[in-house]
Order: structure tokens, then sequence, then C-alpha cells
């Protein structure tokens, strides 16, 4: 197999996986501080948890894939490589958002007198009422994600298919 193509979709699994460890572990400790955070974060704390591990088991497979030479077998991996990047870019996107929220300063400059740390009355309120007020762009991200991660699966299922007529062609042999 072309080492170019199993690099290239191993590093987007890393950069993937990356990216979705950091989203998760930052909404849980929102989840957790937040006793009333909505479903919107929940959800997309569960989807990245999924994505991650995902990836990771992506990338092991690809890993063991290294000596198969097809060519077929290299344009379905190139598919995957490209569901997993629009995932990925789906997740800059929601780190750049939620960095967006979680920043001290409003389109008027920044807030002074204010408690920014987690455990702080007024810090807590005002990122409270930030993320429910982008809680549309939110959902936003959460739909787009959910997308992508239906194309991953028609992506990983046309690729099972292929796997398994290799794997029936070969018993026949």
């Amino acid at each position: 197999m072309d080492p170019a193509t199993i690099f290239s979709t191993i590093g987007t699994a890393v950069a993937l996986s990356q990216t979705c460890l950091e989203i998760a572990n930052f909404l849980n400790h929102i989840h957790t501080s937040y006793k009333e955070s909505n479903n919107t974060v929940r959800s997309i704390e569960a989807e990245c948890d999924v994505f991650y591990n995902s990836a990771r088991f992506i990338k092991q497979w690809l890993e063991s894939q290294e000596e198969k030479t097809s060519t077929e077998l290299q344009l379905q991996l190139l598919n995957v490589g490209k569901a997993l990047s629009l995932i990925n870019e789906s997740m800059k996107d929601l780190k750049a958002t939620l960095h967006k929220i979680t920043e001290k300063s409003t389109a008027i400059g920044p807030i002074t007198g204010y408690n920014w740390s987690l455990n702080g009355p007024l810090g807590d309120s005002w990122l409270k009422a930030k993320f429910v007020f982008n809680e549309d762009a939110l959902k936003g991200h959460l739909a787009e994600l959910r997308e992508h991660g239906g194309l991953l699966q028609f992506t990983l299922t046309t690729l099972q298919l292929y796997v398994s007529e290799i794997s029936r062609g070969e018993s026949k042999s």
C-alpha cells in the first residue's frame, strides 16, 4: 500500500483524537462544574468521546494494513481519511467557538471586576449565560458533527464490505 495514503490517514486520525480529547475534557469540566449545563453541551461531550475512541481504533487498524497493496483499498482508505478530515475540521471550528464563549471579553472590550475562576460566583454566572446565549451555535456544531459522523460510518461500512469481499475471495482460493 502507498505509505503516503496510510500515513496521511493515520495522521488525520491522530489529530482528530487529540482534538476530541481536548474538547471532551473541557466540556466534561464545564458539565461537572455547572450542574445545570444544557443537553447540547452533554451531547457534544459524548460525540467527542465517541470520535476520540473511534479515531484511536481506526488508527490502530490502519497501522495493521500497511502491507496491503490493493488500489481499491487505497481508495477506500482515502475516503476514510477525507471523512476523518471533515470531522477534524468541525472539531477545530467547535474548539474556536468554545474559546470564543469562554474568553474574558465582549464586543465592547474586556470585562473587568469578574471572578473568572470556575469557583467564582460571578464568573460561573457569566460563563453559564454565555453558553446559553451561544446554544444555537453549539447545536449547529453538534448537527455538523453528527452529519460528518454519518459520512464516516458510511465510508467505514463501504470499507468493511470491501474487506469482506477480499476475505471471501481469499478463502475460496
